[in-house]
């Protein structure tokens, strides 16, 4: 019977490397393979990490609501692990629709795009929506939950590094479809355990 270990008894994070194929992220299945250190206590985040809670609202109209505007809805540590993620919206509105992805904050938010749709593809925001759970509604799984956020971001297509590169990320709204009539309430929730 062979016994495997999961990424907390791993203390330098050989075997989430990063990258975007699930082969290279296979758990090893012996104690050296995967650098296992029994008297190593495991990285916050992992081991009694506490979970934060960050909700975040935006009203939508001429501004923000143009295809292709963003809206920048909060800021992440890329270190930061999500664990849940979600909006809300009234539906208020007619034909408004955005990606949900991340672009890095910048010197003052104004940073570049990342990954445009990570979360969400073209969500459907001018019909009513109640708690929507997008974190695997765009290029993620259920199974990337949990993971730092620089490694959803490698996954998501930006350069593979294998390491933390230390920034913050935007999570935000990308319109894909002109917002019509009137104003959109847009409240987005995230669960996260800080790095």
């Amino acid at each position: 019977m062979a016994t495997t270990y999961s990424d907390y008894f791993n203390s330098v994070m050989t075997v989430e490397d990063g990258t975007a194929a699930a082969s290279s992220v296979v758990l090893a299945s012996t104690a050296a393979a995967q650098v296992l250190d029994k008297t190593w206590t495991p990285r916050r985040g992992l081991g009694g990490g506490r979970v934060h809670a960050i909700c975040a609202r935006a009203v939508i109209a001429t501004i923000g609501g143009t295809s292709a505007d963003v809206v920048r809805m909060f800021t992440l540590n890329s270190a930061a692990r999500i664990i849940d993620l979600r909006y809300n919206t009234a539906g208020t509105s007619t034909t408004y629709a955005a990606d949900v992805g991340i672009y890095l904050s910048g010197a003052a938010h104004d940073g570049a795009v990342v990954d445009v749709d990570l979360f969400d593809a073209a969500a459907a925001l001018a019909t009513a929506q109640v708690n929507i759970d997008c974190f695997s509604l765009g290029v993620l799984t259920d199974q990337d939950r949990g993971r730092p956020l620089w490694h959803l971001a490698q996954i998501g297509g930006a350069t593979v590094t294998g390491v933390d590169p230390g920034v913050e990320y935007d999570v935000c709204l990308t319109s894909t479809a002109t917002l019509v009539t009137v104003i959109e309430e847009v409240v987005m929730t995230c669960l996260y355990i800080a790095g």
